[in-house]
C-alpha cells in the first residue's frame, strides 16, 4: 500500500478498507486472520470507532502486512519536494526533544510573564487576602486553645459539652 497521512479515525478506516482491497481479503477473512469480529472491521472501516483498542488496530495491520509508521507527515529530499517512500527519515530522539523543548518554552513564555506575576503577588488584594487570612488563622487558635484550656481544666462550656470533638 502506498503511505499516506492519517490524521483521523475516518482516514485510517480508508486506509485499512484499502489495503484489504489490494490483498482481495473479505472483511469476514480479514477479522478471521487478526481476531476481531467482521462487525468491529466494518466499523473501523467506516470511521465508527474512535476509542477501538491499539491492540486490535495493530492485529489488523500485522494481518494486512502493513507497518504504522510515525515521522514527519509530509518528508522532503535534500532536492526539494517530497521524499520517495524508500528516503524517508523520523527525527532524531535529540530533533524531537529540542523541538518539545521550544514548544514547552513558547507556550510557557506566552502565559506568564515573570514580571506580571511579581506585581500581582505585591498588589494590594494579595495583601489584603493575607491579611484576612492570618486574622482567621489566629481567630481559630485562639478559640482551639480556649477550648484546650477549658478541657484541661474539666469544666466544659454546655457548648463544648455537647459538641464533643
Amino acid at each position: 500500500m502506498r503511505q499516506r497521512s492519517i490524521r483521523s479515525v475516518q482516514e485510517l478506516g480508508t486506509a485499512i478498507r484499502d489495503a484489504r482491497l489490494d490483498r482481495g481479503l473479505t472483511q469476514a477473512e480479514l477479522a478471521r486472520r487478526s481476531g476481531v469480529s467482521r462487525e468491529w472491521i466494518v466499523g473501523v472501516e467506516r470511521g465508527r470507532r474512535p476509542r477501538a483498542e491499539l491492540s486490535r488496530v495493530m492485529a489488523v495491520l500485522s494481518a494486512l502486512d502493513e507497518p504504522l509508521a510515525m515521522g514527519s507527515p509530509a518528508p522532503t529530499s535534500d532536492r526539494g519536494g517530497p521524499r520517495p517512500a524508500g528516503e524517508f527519515r523520523a527525527p532524531s530522539t535529540n530533533e524531537a526533544t529540542q523541538k518539545a523543548i521550544d514548544v514547552i518554552r513558547s507556550s510557557v513564555s506566552k502565559t506568564i510573564d515573570p514580571d506580571v506575576l511579581k506585581q500581582a503577588l505585591a498588589g494590594p488584594q494579595i495583601a489584603a487576602m493575607r491579611a484576612a487570612t492570618a486574622g482567621v488563622t489566629t481567630a481559630l487558635r485562639h478559640a482551639l486553645d480556649s477550648t484546650e484550656r477549658t478541657r484541661n481544666a474539666g469544666t466544659l462550656t454546655p457548648e463544648a459539652k455537647e459538641n464533643p470533638r
